[in-house]
């Protein structure tokens, strides 16, 4: 028994042996099928990775082609870009606000804020001409109130405390029209002119924080149009500009008396030389429009503002009209000697629905003026003017207009400020204002 014991031990132990060869060998494969399964993965990723950056590279150079060739096509970046209009304008569009909008704000940032937005309104709907009237309303309407701050005047700009006179007053009187028009004229002017026609002012002190209005002759060094807007430099300028190295480019020209030069700095590396008559003077710094030379020896005129929106129907800017009362709105227009505005559109909560009667305006109308009324409205505006002729009551006041409109006739709001009901007025009369 012992012997077969031994036996079968001995035979059985080889068995065991194998047994566990067997489990290393298949832990071992198991190993080895994890490797390579991970190494197949990383590299199915690896080349996923290239193809999808591969993919991600060829997106985005065909966005960057599509960009490029949108970009040379319509040239975003350009002012006047999307200038397409090759019929002249004949007719003009005015508004008529008062500047005492402004005493609502309570902070200087809001205040130039509003006007800003006045701004923005008037370039975005092609406004000629902006009048800012004074209202003569009583003193105690709720909207006739001091600045709420009293800080005007002190700022970084300020005079130093030697240069002032002791017996002036401690801050000048805060105007609130000029403020208005100040602002605007900055606003409407080409950078370029800027430093050269604005000096440092309280008014202007935070005009730089506003969006610009990036006006068609806004334009840039490198642009090339047959008209720009200028100052006239005086001689000395000229002097110290070739005295430091600049080209002098003056022209050779017979002496006449009808004809004489001036320089002009209209935003390009070099002034150029315009040609005026002999008559006219020009006080230094003055703005002026130009039509530039064309080809070799040629100089640059003198032209009217208005000649670039007549001609191709470009818009040129709008100019600013300070007026005492709203009865010179009227009657201290430019355009007098045409015969005035020949389309006057009175704005209140109270008028005519402008969508019943919007379609039977207008017809060929030459001066057309829109006029918004302040924080207690137009109607009191109006009754309060004593040069009126004939004066008028709050309820006569629509007998001043042609039309006597309500330009938002289902407002959720109880009150709609003056900036607001502009840019309203404006797009509800959009068919007058773009006719064909």
């Amino acid at each position: 028994m012992a012997d077969n014991t031994s036996t079968e031990t001995s035979r059985s132990a080889p068995k065991k042996r194998r047994r566990k060869s067997s489990g290393k060998c298949r832990a071992a494969m198991k190993l080895l099928v994890r490797q390579s399964t991970a190494k197949l993965l990383t590299e199915a990723t690896a080349e996923d990775e290239d193809e999808g950056q591969g993919r991600k590279e060829e997106t985005t150079t065909t966005t960057h082609d599509l960009t490029a060739e949108f970009a040379r096509v319509h040239k975003p970046h350009k002012p006047s870009a999307n200038v397409t209009s090759t019929k002249g304008r004949q007719y003009t569009v005015s508004v008529a606000l008062p500047g005492s909008i402004v005493n609502n704000a309570q902070t200087w940032e809001l205040k130039t804020a509003l006007v800003g937005q006045i701004a923005r309104a008037c370039a975005i709907f092609s406004v000629n001409e902006i009048i800012i009237f004074d209202e003569s309303l009583p003193e105690n309407d709720p909207s006739v109130k001091p600045p709420s701050s009293t800080t005007y005047g002190r700022s970084k700009y300020r005079a130093p405390a030697d240069q002032l006179d002791p017996e002036a007053e401690e801050d000048p009187p805060f105007n609130p029209s000029h403020f208005v028009a100040r602002i605007l004229e900055y606003l409407e002017c080409p950078q370029y002119l800027r430093k050269s026609l604005f000096p440092l002012h309280p008014d202007l002190r935070l005009a730089g924080l506003l969006p610009p209005l990036d006006l068609p002759h806004h334009f840039r060094k490198d642009h090339e149009t047959p008209w720009r807007e200028g100052c006239i430099l005086p001689a000395e300028k000229i002097d110290n500009y070739v005295a430091g190295g600049g080209h002098h480019p003056k022209r050779k020209l017979k002496k006449t008396e009808e004809r004489k030069t001036v320089w002009a700095d209209v935003g390009l590396a070099e002034p150029v030389q315009v040609l005026v008559d002999q008559q006219v003077s020009l006080p230094d710094w003055t703005r002026v429009t130009v039509q530039m030379p064309i080809g070799e020896g040629k100089l640059a005129r003198l032209i009217s503002p208005r000649l670039p929106t007549q001609t191709t129907g470009i818009y040129w800017g709008y100019s600013i009209r300070l007026a005492s009362s709203i009865s010179k709105v009227f009657t201290e227009t430019p355009y007098a000697h045409e015969g005035g505005y020949d389309l006057t559109i009175g704005t209140s909560e109270r008028g005519e629905n402008v969508d019943d009667v919007v379609d039977g305006i207008g017809g060929e109308f030459k001066h057309m003026l829109l006029v918004l009324g302040g924080l207690s409205g137009l109607e009191l505006s109006i009754a309060t003017d004593e040069t009126l002729e004939p004066r008028l009551t709050a309820a006569d006041a629509p007998l001043l207009f042609d039309y006597w409109l309500n330009t938002l006739p289902f407002q959720g709001s109880r009150t709609v400020r003056t900036e607001e009901a502009l840019l309203v007025s404006l797009g509800a009369l959009r068919r007058l204002l773009f006719r064909s």
